[in-house]
């Protein structure tokens, strides 16, 4: 299937809009919906602690509220909860710890032992 704004193949089908989004596309649409959020909400110049599991759905909002931060003022710490899953928690938090340092955001992880 082809992406509904362009001839690049589709990587995603989103049923609320009826679309098919190749991958710049459905970055774009993902983007705007977090601003649309964020303006409708008046969320400007705050400090924002994001809970992240190192599961996708945490890491991409992590990601896009930190492209977002220069123009809404956002100060982003990521929040990390190892909670000593065994073969599960320590990869994630190596992997948030990676991208937390990669986007230069400070992380406060919390270890339940």
């Amino acid at each position: 299937m082809k992406c509904s704004y362009c001839n690049k193949e589709s990587i995603i089908f989103v049923r609320r809009t009826g679309k098919h989004y190749c991958e710049d596309h459905f970055a774009h649409f993902v983007l705007g919906r977090v601003k649309k959020y964020l303006d409708k909400h008046g969320i400007r110049n705050k400090r924002i602690l994001v809970a992240v599991s190192g599961g996708k759905d945490s890491m991409v909002l992590l990601h896009v509220l930190w492209r977002l931060s220069g123009q809404y003022g956002l100060k982003i710490t990521s929040f990390y909860l190892d909670l000593g899953i065994g073969g599960y928690s320590k990869p994630c938090g190596e992997c948030i710890r990676e991208i937390s340092e990669n986007l230069n955001l400070a992380l406060l992880e919390v270890n339940l032992k």
